[in-house]
């Protein structure tokens, strides 16, 4: 059953997946790529679809791994406070992208 926020998300993805910036959709529990980009999927090194369902936590290298992860958190349950959220990104490589 589609949720309030899941139709939010689709009216808005047509949008988001045309943008210049990589865009990166979360799934809460546990935290898993629901969309991704074009954009994105070329800095992460991989295919949009094979991106989807992947863990959250293996986008982002090892500085950048519990702050980013804690913002996305804090995002979910409203925190208005939260800046976009910039971390290091690592491709299926190895690479690193920020």
């Amino acid at each position: 059953m589609e949720t309030d926020r899941d139709l939010q998300i689709d009216g808005l993805w047509p949008l988001l997946e045309r943008s210049f910036e990589g865009v990166v959709l979360l799934a809460p529990a546990p935290w898993q790529v629901a969309r991704a980009n074009t954009v994105a999927a070329e800095c992460l090194g991989a295919a949009e679809q094979e991106l989807i369902g992947r863990r959250a936590v293996e986008l982002f290298d090892d500085a950048s791994r519990k702050a980013a992860m804690e913002l996305v958190q804090r995002a979910w349950v409203g925190d208005s406070d939260v800046e976009p959220i910039l971390a290091t990104l690592v491709s299926d490589s190895g690479a690193s992208q920020r």
